[in-house]
């Protein structure tokens, strides 16, 4: 397939305008491909004027229900009073050892580079391994474990709540879901992450952070589902520990998606990998299930 489409962006930083040409299709019945091409201008907000060109190539492979694999590589080449480049790179493999384990893992990886300063701008690394186990025979039960790898090193001119300009961290963490009866869910989730953070105008420290978080989920009518948390965060280092609960309210839109609205009355997410502090309020959750 062949397409074609005009994209009109803008973000904190800059305004672009691009046509993108794109190419998919399947060369058999376990091979896809796909590519495209991408080619405009981006304004700063400072008035700087680049021109852009980007193209990107995907490879995917689905073997029946066992093997499910797909990896993408996508370049990108600003032009104008500094000339910048940029990748980013995708891999995911999906693997289902038999009925009742599945083994998956990803690796992302980015870098952007000033050639005109020579500067790196920016570096990231994800790495992630894990396995979830379904049985079968007992389908009340699900359990999921899931190791990542994280090296992050922020834009010079890019800042957030926890002004941590680089990191490097291992997160370990382990869920576990037990359905009491048809109507009543227990859900438990630990997760540790151990690291180091430079914050800006220091060196790096190390720290040890932990995440517990229990829920109880309660199916009120059909489709239709409340959810309530409770969650702790504990930075040992620091001796801090902040707490809290979360509510939710779901509905399941046929077998394959869940859209869930409630409120986080902590600042935390639960994904450790990902702590700025700025969770705290209302939200909206779209989540997706492959099904055979």
């Amino acid at each position: 397939d062949f397409t074609t489409e005009m994209q009109n962006t803008s973000s904190s930083k800059e305004i672009s305008r691009t046509n993108i040409f794109g190419l998919s299709g399947e060369i058999n019945e376990r091979w896809g491909l796909s590519g495209s091409y991408e080619r405009g201008m981006v304004q700063s907000y400072t008035g700087d004027i680049s021109k852009r060109s980007a193209g990107s190539i995907g490879l995917s492979y689905i073997e029946r229900w066992r093997i499910r694999a797909s990896s993408k590589i996508e370049l990108r080449l600003d032009e104008g009073q500094q000339r910048e480049w940029q990748y980013l790179s995708y891999t995911a493999l999906q693997w289902q050892v038999d009925r009742d384990t599945t083994l998956f893992g990803k690796i992302n990886l980015s870098e952007s580079k000033n050639t005109t300063l020579d500067r790196t701008e920016a570096k990231y690394k994800e790495i992630v391994f894990g396995s979830a186990y379904r049985p079968v025979n007992f389908d009340a039960l699900n359990l999921l474990a899931k190791y990542t790898y994280l090296e992050d090193e922020t834009s010079i001119g890019q800042t957030d709540m926890s002004n941590i300009q680089e990191q490097r961290a291992h997160v370990l963490a382990g869920e576990a879901v037990y359905d009491l009866n048809a109507d009543w869910q227990l859900v438990e989730k630990l997760a540790l992450k151990i690291g180091n953070e430079k914050v800006t105008g220091f060196d790096f420290t190390k720290t040890q952070t932990w995440l517990w978080i229990n829920r109880v989920n309660y199916n009120l009518y059909r489709n239709w589902q409340i959810g309530a948390e409770y969650r702790m965060l504990v930075q040992e280092q620091a001796k801090d520990m902040k707490k809290g609960a979360l509510i939710e309210v779901a509905r399941n839109l046929g077998n394959i998606l869940q859209i869930g609205v409630g409120y986080n009355f902590t600042d935390f997410s639960d994904d450790l990998t990902n702590l700025d502090y700025t969770s705290q309020g209302p939200f909206i959750r779209l989540s997706a299930k492959i099904t055979d």
